[in-house]
């Protein structure tokens, strides 16, 4: 394809911001809830415009192309992987997470990790097939940053069945 695809930032804000929120309100109360909360929050804040940008980048790349494109951003304390891809949700889970997210989640963590061990984890997730476009979340604090057990927020619509039953949603 040599079109000229526009994706505009805006709009995956807005498609993040949304995201966050459903996932969000589905959270329980208590310390790791109200921690992963503030941290939502400060994120929003401080790096949502930033990710979405090098979101709107990356799904240009993939919609010009037809592929998965990738990009990360770190400080001293989180590290946010960014994945685009040209494709619905249903056609992603068998195209490119054919052996899970847990997979493709492992494999990134590998490389976050390596530049922070410290660090709290962010996958930002943008789907589009040209029509429609979604976002998906992944948050996996760093337990040793914490003096409590956190919240794991995982897109669960990307988890095949067994994942979904490994982590109590089946």
């Amino acid at each position: 394809m040599t079109e000229d695809v526009q994706v505009d930032p805006h709009g995956l804000r807005e498609l993040l911001d949304n995201y966050l929120s459903r996932a969000e309100a589905a959270w329980p109360g208590g310390q790791a809830a109200d921690w992963a909360r503030e941290f939502l929050r400060r994120f929003k804040l401080d790096r949502a415009d930033e990710v979405c940008l090098l979101g709107a980048a990356c799904m240009r790349e993939s919609l010009t192309d037809g592929k998965r494109h990738s990009t990360a951003v770190a400080n001293s304390d989180i590290f946010v992987s960014i994945s685009t891809f040209p494709c619905g949700l249903e056609e992603a889970r068998t195209a490119y997470f054919a052996n899970g997210y847990f997979d493709y989640l492992n494999s990134i963590l590998r490389v976050a990790l390596t530049d922070n061990p410290r660090n709290h984890f962010v996958h930002i997730l943008f789907f589009c097939d040209r029509k429609n476009c979604w976002a998906q979340f992944t948050l996996f604090p760093n337990r040793d940053n914490l003096g409590f057990d956190p919240l794991y927020s995982l897109p669960d619509e990307l988890l095949s069945e067994s994942e979904r039953r490994q982590v109590g949603l089946a």
